[in-house]
């Protein structure tokens, strides 16, 4: 393989027209949109795009608004179904944390646990930060539910690697403990990635 770098400004600002023509929101129509946007922009720049993957990483507010964990599954899965069948193919997935706020009735541990529970259970989903359920008991979390900038950076980084690890080596970092969840990488595999588009 080789790298071309490519004017990202370029990519940028096709993206962002296309996001400024959508409807405000995130929706699985407004993402399957954009993602096209991206694969004509590729094609017409004869960039191959060798994979193509979603990092996801949301729940609070479900878990703010009550959401049950089967509803929860249920509206992920459909979604994550629509997204594979314009060109996804793997989900890797970053664990919510706690809540912080005031209010005795909302607990995100619901919503964490079903997404661990359908990670483990699909092949095409794989959980790669347990981070952010570490904030809180670390005083990283500034109000309910954001970090501070260090421990965004913090799962970001750990995201990163795992992730590509995992594509790789096709190898699950991610091991559990009796006590709590922990994470093992091998040093070795730390990349940093930067604005390039790798093309064969």
């Amino acid at each position: 393989m080789y790298s071309e770098d490519i004017d990202i400004k370029d990519l940028e600002k096709y993206f962002l027209a296309s996001s400024q023509r959508q409807s405000p929101g995130f929706s699985p129509k407004n993402f399957i949109t954009l993602l096209k946007n991206v694969q004509t922009f590729c094609e017409q720049h004869n960039i191959t795009l060798r994979h193509q993957y979603l990092l996801w990483c949301q729940g609070e507010s479900d878990g703010d608004h009550h959401t049950s964990a089967d509803e929860y599954t249920k509206q992920f899965m459909q979604m994550y179904e629509k997204l594979k069948a314009v060109g996804i193919e793997h989900c890797f997935l970053i664990g919510i944390g706690a809540y912080n706020g005031t209010a005795d009735d909302i607990c995100y541990n619901e919503i964490r646990n079903a997404q661990y529970s359908f990670a483990e259970h699909r092949k095409d989903i794989t959980v790669v930060s347990r981070l952010f359920e570490t904030m809180k008991a670390r005083g990283l979390i500034k109000d309910s539910f954001h970090y501070y900038q260090a421990g965004y950076n913090e799962v970001g980084k750990d995201a990163a690697i795992n992730t590509a690890k995992y594509v790789l080596t096709n190898v699950l970092l991610i091991q559990k403990s009796t006590s709590n969840r922990t994470i093992k990488y091998d040093a070795r595999c730390c990349f940093y990635f930067h604005l390039k588009l790798i093309i064969p």
